[in-house]
């Protein structure tokens, strides 16, 4: 079993070395970007041959030190590579996190103190998961504002937080004398790391250019919080008040002329501030007074497709679409669900 598992942490590592080769060399504008993944990639390499290494019982005192104390730059690495994803982290930002973490690790590997092996350890993994939860949690914030690019880097982050996390808690019962596991499937557990290694690999075959942080389309429009606040009320009424999703024909271009807006600055504030394009939030309002009028006792009298007419759609197929994907059933099924249940669309 210890066999099967070193020959697989080797073909991660193969393929992490790899990857932090392939992304070394891109030449972008986005270097500092791919210079951290490279970094990642590397760090995650080493960490998985050293088990190899370890689980083989062959042990390089240098590759275990470089593996071990790589494991500081890896919560920097992230966050300049979430926080700053769009520049380059200015050098004193950079120096802040991480010329102390060097300045360890230096004396660590000059001195060997006892005192020094003790704690830094407490001191290590508290400094990775303080940097993974704050990562984290910027990711999941602002999620939705780059799927795309949240989407791989969170799996990545949480995955190694979990590792991170599964190794804390070992060594904090080891301190107390409670050993868990065996030394050998503790460290083989590295192999986790496959996942993210392998769905980076993935992507970048599949979707070249998805590692970089998505340009933002409306970066430099010059919209005001105030201007903002004001269209999106008036969107809002114009559709919830004077329902003008009702009109088939209705287009970007139309409600910017009936609101005085530039369409521009509709689908800006569509897309970035409800994260839907033009189509979606009409399609949303006209399915909500589907829903509604299925149930409707006043309009039992037309077809299911009269409703979805009175509604703005002017397509059978592409309204039967969309409301099974939206709500999970056919618009008949749901009008008999409904009925069956006595309820009402406020």
């Amino acid at each position: 079993m210890i066999k099967i598992l070193a020959i697989i942490n080797l073909i991660i590592a193969v393929q992490a070395l790899f990857l932090s080769f392939h992304f070394g060399m891109k030449s972008t504008k986005k270097i500092f970007t791919y210079r951290l993944v490279a970094f990642i990639c590397a760090g995650f390499g080493l960490i998985v041959l050293n088990t190899y290494l370890n689980l083989n019982n062959i042990h390089n005192v240098l590759l275990q030190d470089f593996a071990n104390h790589i494991l500081w730059f890896f919560g920097p690495a992230f966050y300049f590579f979430i926080v700053f994803r769009k520049v380059t982290p200015p050098r004193n930002i950079l120096a802040a996190h991480t010329l102390p973490f060097m300045s360890i690790a230096i004396l660590d590997i000059l001195f060997k103190q006892q005192w020094l092996t003790t704690v830094l350890p407490f001191v290590a993994f508290s400094q990775m998961l303080i940097y993974l939860i704050v990562v984290i949690r910027h990711c999941v914030i602002h999620y939705y504002r780059a799927v795309r690019f949240y989407k791989w880097i969170l799996f990545t982050i949480t995955t190694f937080a979990l590792i991170v996390l599964f190794n804390c808690t070992v060594f904090l019962l080891n301190s107390f004398g409670l050993t868990v596991r065996s030394n050998e499937v503790v460290q083989s557990l590295t192999g986790i790391l496959a996942f993210p290694i392998f769905y980076i690999a993935y992507n970048e075959m599949n979707a070249p250019g998805v590692l970089e942080p998505e340009k933002r389309k409306y970066g430099t429009t010059p919209l005001t919080k105030e201007k903002t606040l004001s269209y999106l009320r008036k969107i809002a009424f114009a559709m919830e008040h004077d329902k003008l999703f009702l009109q088939p024909d209705l287009s970007l271009t139309k409600l910017a002329e009936h609101l005085n807006i530039p369409s521009k600055y509709i689908s800006q504030l569509v897309n970035k501030e409800l994260n839907l394009t033009f189509t979606q939030y009409l399609s949303k309002f006209r399915l909500e007074e589907v829903k509604r009028n299925l149930i409707n006792p006043e309009k039992q009298h037309l077809t299911i497709y009269g409703i979805a007419q009175e509604a703005g759609f002017n397509s059978s197929s592409r309204f039967n679409h969309l409301f099974k994907n939206r709500v999970g059933l056919t618009p008949k099924q749901f009008r008999t669900l409904k009925m069956s249940q006595g309820s009402t669309i406020s």
